[in-house]
């Protein structure tokens, strides 16, 4: 069996190959992108099949297997991937895999929904209290010389216990944000479209309408997915619902936002103030009129995701997820479970498994 196993940035190859190793012994095939996360990241604005091919691609066309990070595939990728059977992403995100293209040619697609889930709603966390306490702006201050304990929001710097939450998008992250600040004694209501009833009364948390989230709540926390329907989903008319000593944050995608509607609601303090971790262009530019702004606490797209262990930890849900289909059993981490079904996709399971048989004699 013939793996593939392509890296850029931090997520280099040998992560992967020591987790998936543990499936058997196979033909390994590391590439290691000369490319930025930034550069490699258009793929979410621009979809996988217009992203460029890189050149070592051309040396992947017997591969059955493919382990990425960021890395697009898209149809031009899959046609000169013949053999391709499997293509797993070490993201929560699959922009950068043209899904339908792969279910079309019977290759089954692999994510890591909640990678990274813990450590996106720790910071959405710490992004509400370096916000409402000013830590940032108080740390800045004193690296410059400046002992200050005036800010914009001083007359009305809150207690959090009896504050009210509100969650956009209530997936992993959501979740476990709502369950953190409930450790903080806040009350949580959220917004999901695809959220029951009963799986809110079984997490504890208030369902709600789009327009109570944003008129009800001290906070905003947004969690959502970005799609075709959700993009710019939260602009001028949630902004003007929002309380006036409320806070807005965002570690999630920018796209969600009307980053203009955003800047304008915060450059006239119509409410207390925003923390955001990611912007429709990144890196920041100079010019943005967001770093003119005295009520926000930026950080530069963290999102968490960047430690090893967050790393580590996706390798092995790939590894988990690609084991699962050899032995034939179901796996969350599909994301087009059809193809499984085919006698194409079967046939290959079986010779697959013979492989790993006589390589491990």
């Amino acid at each position: 069996m013939k793996i593939a196993f392509i890296g850029e940035g931090a997520m280099t190859p040998d992560i992967m190959v020591e987790q998936v190793r543990s499936i058997g012994d196979f033909e390994a095939k590391e590439i290691l992108l000369p490319y930025s996360i930034e550069e490699l990241a258009k793929v979410e604005k621009v979809g996988p099949d217009n992203m460029p091919i890189p050149e070592a691609f051309y040396d992947l066309k017997d591969v059955e297997i493919a382990v990425c990070h960021f890395s697009s595939f898209g149809k031009r990728v899959f046609d000169l991937m013949p053999d391709l059977k499997i293509v797993a992403t070490l993201r929560a995100g699959s922009e950068n895999i043209d899904k339908q293209a792969a279910t079309e040619r019977g290759i089954a697609v692999i994510h890591c929904p909640g990678r990274n889930a813990e450590a996106v709603s720790d910071q959405a966390i710490s992004l509400m209290l370096s916000e409402v306490y000013n830590v940032a702006r108080g740390h800045a201050n004193l690296m410059n010389g400046i002992w200050n304990n005036s800010y914009p929001t001083s007359s009305f710097t809150p207690i959090l216990a009896g504050k009210k939450a509100g969650i956009f998008g209530f997936g992993n992250i959501g979740r476990l944000t709502a369950k953190k600040l409930k450790g903080l004694d806040i009350e949580v209501s959220v917004y999901d479209p695809y959220l029951s009833e009963e799986a809110a009364a079984a997490a504890q948390v208030k369902k709600t309408d789009k327009e109570t989230l944003f008129a009800e709540n001290d906070f905003i926390f947004v969690h959502a997915r970005l799609d075709e329907s959700t993009y710019h989903t939260i602009g001028k008319k949630e902004f003007s619902l929002m309380k006036p000593k409320s806070w807005f944050i965002n570690n999630a995608r920018a796209g969600l936002v009307d980053t203009e509607a955003l800047i304008d609601t915060l450059k006239n303090h119509r409410i207390a103030g925003a923390a955001i971790d990611v912007f429709d262009i990144e890196p920041l530019p100079l010019d943005s009129p967001f770093l003119k702004l005295d009520n926000v606490t930026l950080t530069p797209h963290n999102g968490g995701g960047s430690s090893k262990e967050i790393r580590v930890y996706a390798a092995k849900m790939v590894a988990n997820g690609i084991a699962s289909i050899l032995d034939g059993k179901p796996n969350f981490q599909v994301m087009n479970p059809q193809v499984l079904e085919t006698e194409r996709f079967k046939r290959w399971i079986g010779e697959a498994n013979e492989a790993l048989k006589r390589e491990k004699k």
